[in-house]
């Protein structure tokens, strides 16, 4: 008798302990982390050549990330009041051609056709459904 329950006690504990391991766990999933790095640009004949950049500090676990680049606004006098986003029509997108990759990117635009400043962010497309953004920064462009 005692070597029966035993048994049974040992069957239930399996089945237990298997039963009980085998739950459907959600996986955390994290956005993209991307920051606006310093623009630079030099004044050459028939225009400027700007370089931009941005920085991944994390690309997201579970995430796809489409598309990422600078938006910016070009302005003369004030800054700009509108957002930067990809609702607002003004906001100009250069995306970048690079795969993205944890640290810093660089994107490089030749005879950059605008005058007086900039006013601009990073963007990243994450899985085509939604934009993370990082922190708006102005620039002045050289003469």
């Amino acid at each position: 008798m005692t070597r029966n329950l035993l048994h049974i006690c040992l069957f239930l504990m399996a089945f237990s302990i298997i039963t009980l391991s085998c739950v459907d766990h959600d996986i955390p999933s994290e956005d993209p982390v991307i920051e606006t790095g310093n623009a630079s640009g030099v004044s050459v004949p028939g225009g400027i050549d700007m370089n931009f950049r941005v920085s991944f500090k994390n690309l997201g676990s579970g995430k796809v990330i489409t598309q990422y680049g600078i938006a910016y606004i070009p302005y003369t006098t004030d800054l700009p009041k509108d957002d930067i986003t990809f609702d607002n029509p003004e906001a100009i997108f250069e995306a970048f051609t690079a795969p993205a990759i944890l640290g810093e990117l660089t994107h490089s635009q030749a005879n950059f056709p605008h005058k007086g400043a900039i006013y601009y962010r990073a963007y990243a497309s994450v899985n085509d459904q939604y934009i993370v953004y990082g922190e708006k920064k102005s620039y002045i462009l050289p003469q």
